[in-house]
């Protein structure tokens, strides 16, 4: 199975929905040790949660072989919500108590859908990553 790192970052951490630009950067351990990544940068109006799940689910769209995923974001409602409450919302059509929508529904769904192809975890930013995709995202344009 192949190893991939997923690092995201957005230049504005307000819970507000704003413009914003989220970025991320995939990064694939080939079977030779060799490393090769993929950065892309977005600009949206978006909540600070909304900009990290549509990075995420981006980013795994880019996957098309099983991967073993390790996922780095400063989020921590993203990787709480994924830890404590994904199998909850698919096991109630992604409604929440109140028989509504869960918020997001179409991500969750997405990333609910690409854990069955991908070994996926959460884990906190590194400073080394973060401040790179910090420079980068000064440094270019929005695609």
């Amino acid at each position: 199975m192949y190893k991939v790192n997923i690092y995201i970052e957005a230049d504005k951490k307000a819970p507000q929905r704003l413009e914003r630009r989220y970025c991320f950067l995939l990064e694939y351990i080939r079977k030779d040790g060799r490393t090769e990544t993929r950065f892309t940068l977005r600009s949206v109006r978006l909540t600070y949660n909304e900009a990290v799940l549509k990075a995420t689910v981006e980013a795994l769209g880019k996957l098309n072989k099983n991967c073993q995923v390790a996922i780095y974001t400063d989020n921590d409602y993203v990787k709480s919500m994924y830890e404590t409450e994904l199998d909850k919302w698919e096991q109630k059509d992604f409604k929440a108590r109140t028989g509504r929508d869960i918020a997001s529904r179409e991500e969750w769904q997405a990333i609910s859908a690409y854990r069955r192809q991908h070994v996926i975890r959460f884990f906190e930013s590194d400073k080394e990553h973060t401040n790179q995709l910090r420079e980068e995202m000064r440094a270019c344009k929005v695609s």
